[in-house]
């Protein structure tokens, strides 16, 4: 996938194995301050901050792609977005 970078054209790699170390971080910075009991959680009954929402996005990102975090805050919304939707093809692989 080729993205655009500060006007530059930039081939992006995405790693096919999505790690427990990814998802225990990616889920660390989701889910920073919130206190939830185990059945909240399961149920997806909780209140998540968009800040964390987004931080947590930005960390998938650069840890299933060769994309640097100064290099994600500086794609276009449309390239984030398709980048963040192929990334989480390998975090949420679909049942055969």
């Amino acid at each position: 996938m080729k993205v655009t970078i500060n006007g530059a054209e930039k081939e992006i790699t995405i790693s096919n194995v999505y790690t427990r170390k990814i998802d225990r971080e990616y889920n660390d910075i989701l889910l920073d301050w919130l206190k939830a009991t185990p059945q909240q959680l399961q149920a997806w009954e909780i209140e998540i901050t968009i800040a964390n929402w987004q931080k947590a996005n930005d960390f998938l990102i650069t840890s299933m792609t060769n994309l640097t975090a100064e290099e994600v805050d500086w794609l276009t919304v449309e390239d984030y977005e398709k980048v963040l939707e192929e990334v989480e093809k390998m975090k949420i692989p679909s049942k055969k």
